[in-house]
């Protein structure tokens, strides 16, 4: 079967190409057509992904295209990602990149047969160069025994991966502001923008998870609300102030993501010698006072500790803080075009509420 390099640049209300639109196609109503007798491929959309365990270099990138494949013919089409190829400007062909995703709503274009005037739609995965020309080359496989010397032509499209922009970093950005306005008490203009859980309840939450945490910190006194919400705005405070927080993108998707976070930050454990002699300060201090009973000794003695722990905080060194060895692996979706932090305490997802832990000084619950 002869190759024809064909390119089908079809301007209307349906389909607009590279050469009728310009550098803008990035959204789902800017699409790529071309199409014979016998099929027809869309390109709806495309974007840069990074698949699980896969690294690129700064100008180069993992390009998902969203295509649908249309049986044009009044006979059965047998469709593939092979039927598919991708050349750079030397001609030289571009394997397909393997790759996997858990995420149900990134489905892979895979094998199936379709039936006269019936679709399927499925990505394509291409490691490219970010501001390159290529070809996308679709070659119908076709049979019709009636007409053996019919020829099939290819449908080729131009694509200018310039005209995808990379967004791969969106859900780190996400990820931080959340990090920064949840944990840390510091504000991030950037949250309403990318982020999509709700800052006001789930801060509440956090806090409320952190105050039972404080509250069994102390043996002997038992601190009033109030102090225990003061205490913990005076550690996420202070944590906000020296804590660093490692970021690595596992994998991004159109719809979800996955990232490595190695925090840096206080710790209640690397604390212990600064409260050992606040306590034996004040009981110090204090021996030559009447007290009722030797109790009551260190119910003053935590009093006086919980007044002065805001400055142990203000004084103390960050410490790595990471229960796991390699980081705590948090998941991300997108919604509205912002990225939602997977909160849910389930047995899945265990890294979160160890990251919520990290960030109370290693307190337990």
């Amino acid at each position: 079967m002869k190759k024809l390099r064909l390119a089908f640049m079809v301007c209307n209300v349906f389909f607009v190409l590279a050469a009728c639109g310009g550098k803008a196609a990035t959204s789902e109503k800017d699409e790529k057509a071309g199409k014979t007798d016998v099929a027809s491929i869309v390109i709806s959309k495309g974007e840069y992904i990074i698949p699980d365990d896969k690294e690129v270099s700064e100008d180069e990138g993992y390009l998902a295209l969203e295509v649908t494949i249309k049986n044009e013919s009044k006979k059965s089409l047998n469709v593939s990602s092979g039927d598919i190829s991708l050349y750079d400007e030397n001609d030289s062909k571009v394997e397909p990149a393997s790759v996997y995703s858990e995420d149900e709503s990134f489905k892979l274009l895979g094998h199936d047969n379709l039936s006269a005037d019936k679709s399927k739609t499925g990505y394509l995965v291409f490691k490219v160069d970010q501001d390159s020309q290529y070809e996308l080359h679709f070659e119908p496989q076709y049979y019709d025994v009636e007409n053996m010397d019919k020829e099939i032509k290819d449908v080729v499209l131009k694509i200018d991966t310039a005209e995808y922009k990379d967004t791969t970093e969106e859900p780190s950005a996400a990820l931080t502001a959340f990090i920064d306005e949840v944990f840390l008490a510091k504000e991030n203009e950037k949250y309403d923008t990318v982020v999509a859980n709700n800052k006001e309840a789930t801060a509440e939450s956090f806090d409320e998870e952190f105050t039972k945490a404080l509250s069994n910190f102390f043996s002997d006194y038992e601190p009033t609300n109030e102090e225990l919400h003061q205490l913990v705005e005076s550690f996420k405070t202070s944590n906000g102030k020296v804590a660093e927080v490692d970021q690595k993108l596992l994998s991004v998707y159109p719809n979800s993501a996955t990232i490595q976070v190695k925090p840096k930050a206080l710790s209640f454990d690397n604390m212990d010698d600064e409260v050992e002699s606040l306590m034996d300060k004040y009981i110090e201090e204090n021996k030559d006072k009447e007290y009722s009973d030797y109790q009551a000794v260190y119910v003053d003695a935590e009093k006086y500790l919980l007044e002065n722990l805001p400055e142990v905080f203000s004084v103390a060194s960050p410490t790595e803080l990471d229960t796991y060895g390699d980081g705590y692996r948090i998941q991300l979706k997108k919604i509205d075009d912002k990225w939602e932090i997977d909160t849910v305490k389930s047995s899945s997802n265990n890294y979160y509420e160890y990251l919520e832990e990290a960030f109370r000084g290693g307190l337990y619950k």
